[in-house]
């Protein structure tokens, strides 16, 4: 760890992670489009609960 500090070693790894914002958003969305795919019929009360998740959780 003092060789990094020091600039004479790397010893964080290259490994890009993915950010923590993008991993829920994708999750969200994908949850979403499940729902409306797997319902076979559509009712009012399906769609006013997708506009309410979509108001949380997908802001526009």
């Amino acid at each position: 760890m003092v060789q990094h500090i020091y600039g004479n070693a790397n010893v964080l790894s290259d490994n890009r992670k993915p950010n923590m914002f993008i991993n829920e958003l994708k999750m969200y969305v994908d949850y979403l489009r499940k729902e409306i795919t797997d319902s076979v019929q559509i009712t009012h009360s399906q769609t006013k609960k997708w506009n309410v998740f979509k108001k949380m959780y997908l802001k526009e």
